[in-house]
Parts: structure tokens; C-alpha cells; sequence
């Protein structure tokens, strides 16, 4: 029989991967680096919007909202805040469209993971309002 993983040995996996993007826009390389599961709740609960019953996507700074989760220094520690995104925002979609790629393909968010989200978010409203 196979031994079976412990609490510690699960904590102490390093399972956070990386990818270096160079941005030739910005003649700079960028890491970009899988989410925790906080910060990737984090980041779906600031693109959902509750308006009554009805679950909408908030799409405002959606792209700085996830890069400002997944860009990091070479320790993995995050560049940006919340209070970063506005300004990352500012910055030109195209470098920033290149680094979504990157994110999106690592922390494997895909058109699915969207609607499960969405499905996800009506379930906890219904929930919520038979409390």
C-alpha cells in the first residue's frame, strides 16, 4: 500500500510554480506565479458583483485585479497591492494582455472555471437567502 501524505508534508510542498516573461514593450522580464487558493478567492470575489439575486461579473480592472495577485519578485513576494491596481490598470493592454496569457494558462482559469464561478456565486446567493 502507498504511504499516504501527511499534514506537514503537505504544507511544506512547494507547489507555488513560476513562469519568467520577458516584455519587450517594456524591455523588462516579469515572474508570474500560480495564485494560493486565498488569493485566487480573493481575486473571484472581486469580479463578482451581487445585484439582488443576479450575479454579474465585474469586469473593471479585471486584468490589473488578477496581475497584481500573480506578479511577484524572485522570492515569489507580490510587486502590487489592491492600492497598485488603478495604477497597473493604467498600463497598456498589450504588455499586460501578454502577462494575462501567462496567469490564465498557470493558475488554469479557462472559460469553464468562469461559468463554474458564476454558478458558484448563484448557489451561495440562493443559500444565503434561505438563512
Amino acid at each position: 500500500m502507498t504511504e499516504l501524505a501527511t499534514r506537514d508534508q503537505i504544507l511544506g510542498a512547494d507547489d507555488l510554480d513560476f513562469e519568467d516573461v520577458y516584455v519587450e514593450r517594456w524591455k523588462l522580464t516579469v515572474r508570474v506565479k500560480v495564485m494560493s487558493a486565498t488569493e485566487y478567492d480573493a481575486f473571484q470575489k472581486s469580479v463578482i458583483e451581487m445585484k439582488g439575486k443576479d450575479v454579474q461579473q465585474n469586469i473593471t480592472n479585471k486584468r490589473a485585479k488578477l496581475l497584481a495577485r500573480c506578479l511577484c519578485d524572485k522570492d515569489g513576494k507580490r510587486l502590487f497591492t489592491e492600492a497598485d491596481i488603478e495604477a497597473l490598470g493604467r498600463k497598456s493592454s498589450v504588455p499586460l494582455d501578454q502577462l494575462i496569457e501567462v496567469a490564465s494558462r498557470l493558475n488554469k482559469m479557462t472559460t469553464e472555471s468562469v461559468e463554474e464561478l458564476r454558478k458558484n456565486s448563484e448557489t451561495q446567493s440562493t443559500d444565503l437567502a434561505t438563512v
